[in-house]
């Protein structure tokens, strides 16, 4: 899950924990970048530990015309072209968060129909934009959410951890092969791991059931009048 919180400011002189530990405290409400229906297991723990309401902003995936996109604006790179040239999902695309520049738009590399898996680090973003084109996923979570991320994909059945050291958490280069063709060779594993991220797609790709969620919190948020979202202090 992720709560959202106000971009930290370099000049304040306060951390973003100390940030994050204050608008918690004096919120009146918080707003998830999640649904019910993404994880019914633990959505409804979320208000009864914070104490106050909690409500789902949706998933807010994007458009899923990547394809279009890629043909109208990238159709002369040498990515694509190259995709272009490969077998219908015999690729698998590789991408660990958004701190490496990407020179193709990753909706247009996940929507092209030459991917047939996705290797991802588990960030929020890339499970959605993943999953919004139904590829099963090999995850290598690193740091933050993105280990609860890879454990409720895989309690899901949308694909498969690389195999980690249970001390030191490093992982070798046999536990990402092994991974790899669990979910892109032809077998039972991927046909599993398909019908997994089929089943999460349908939570993906509804788009008016996100709009809903928005549409919902926006109401909430001008029912909230200024004198009920001040904190009031003791005198």
């Amino acid at each position: 899950m992720a709560l959202v919180f106000a971009n930290d400011g370099a000049s304040s002189g306060m951390s973003s924990r100390q940030r994050n530990i204050l608008t918690a405290q004096r919120c009146t409400v918080t707003a998830i970048w999640s649904c019910v229906e993404w994880e019914p297991e633990s959505f409804p723990l979320v208000a009864p530990l914070l104490g106050k309401p909690v409500m789902a902003l949706g998933l807010l995936p994007p458009p899923p015309d990547g394809s279009r996109i890629a043909a109208a604006t990238k159709r002369e790179h040498a990515a694509v072209r190259w995709l272009d040239a490969q077998p219908p999902g015999s690729v698998l695309y590789v991408a660990l968060g958004s701190e490496v520049p990407l020179r193709v738009n990753q909706v247009s590399v996940l929507a092209h129909a030459a991917v047939g898996g996705f290797l991802t680090h588990c960030g929020r973003n890339s499970l959605i934009e993943g999953i919004l084109f139904g590829h099963p996923l090999v995850m290598l979570p690193i740091f933050g959410d993105q280990g609860p991320n890879a454990r409720q994909m895989e309690a899901k059945n949308v694909g498969i951890q690389v195999a980690r050291d249970e001390e030191d958490g490093s992982f070798e280069p046999h536990g990402v092969a092994s991974a790899v063709r669990a979910v892109m060779l032809e077998g039972e594993a991927r046909r599993g791991f398909l019908a997994g991220a089929a089943r999460m797609h349908e939570v993906v790709a509804e788009a008016e059931r996100h709009e809903r969620y928005v549409d919902k919190f926006v109401e909430h948020l001008r029912s909230i009048s200024y004198t009920d979202a001040t904190p009031t202090t003791s005198s």
